[in-house]
């Protein structure tokens, strides 16, 4: 009986999983990319064609930036796809403004389901302007609903309060630098940037994936410019 009963669960998990595999693509496959909701037994499939801006229209700077675009048989995502486009190169002006020049910067991006209902893609990459004492480490998300297609801060979907806080300050144990760090910021602040996440651009930004929330903070270089905590126990 138990062992009729893993069968079958790994019959569900095929049937899933194959599910990824048959929307209607462009030729060019090798751009293509599948990712699987958090929870198997109510995964949604997430497809997405790999796309890059890229520019060196401003002096002496280079500037490459992939993203996704989001491609299933079952719905159409085209708002969110123009606005995930429309961001990037937003992204950088905003950071080094409209007249920068020796710029070099490099940036991926990682996607990542929550419940069917929430999609957050979270770019990583590293950011280099001539005579600048050292490169940064830069990191941005968008979060979308995906029923609506409308792109979602922490606190239009999270409550944020003092509880918020304390999670947060939870994360990491006492002794971990990054708790360490932490600890330097008043309730007050912290409070508000949490309340602030996601409002393009600024300092702090969340996204979600399996694990639970993530919180990412700007931070001194020294400690990587930017911090990400995880709260495990938020509820939707």
């Amino acid at each position: 009986m138990r062992i009729k009963f893993l069968l079958l669960i790994i019959a569900i998990l095929l049937v899933l999983i194959s599910g990824c595999g048959n929307p209607s693509f462009p030729e060019n496959r090798s751009d293509i990319e599948s990712s699987l909701a958090d929870s198997p037994l109510s995964a949604i499939c997430i497809n997405t064609l790999r796309k890059t801006y890229i520019t060196n229209s401003h002096a002496d700077s280079f500037v490459q930036v992939d993203y996704p675009q989001i491609q299933t048989d079952q719905n159409d995502y085209k708002s969110i796809n123009e606005e995930i486009a429309a961001m990037v190169p937003l992204f950088v002006v905003s950071t080094y403004g409209e007249d920068y020049h020796g710029l070099t910067l490099e940036m991926d991006y990682t996607v990542y389901t929550y419940m069917g209902k929430w999609i957050s893609v979270v770019f990583e990459g590293i950011g280099n302007v001539q005579d600048t004492a050292h490169p940064t480490n830069i990191l941005f998300s968008l979060n979308f609903d995906l029923v609506t297609g409308s792109r979602v801060a922490l606190s239009d979907i999270f409550p944020i309060d003092s509880s918020t806080v304390q999670k947060l300050r939870e994360a990491y144990s006492s002794d971990d630098y990054k708790a360490e760090w932490l600890q330097e910021i008043p309730d007050i602040q912290l409070l508000e940037l949490l309340q602030n996440s996601d409002r393009l651009f600024g300092n702090t930004y969340s996204y979600f994936t399996s694990e639970g929330l993530y919180v990412s903070l700007q931070a001194p270089h020294a400690i990587g410019d930017h911090v990400e905590f995880r709260i495990p126990d938020f509820v939707i």
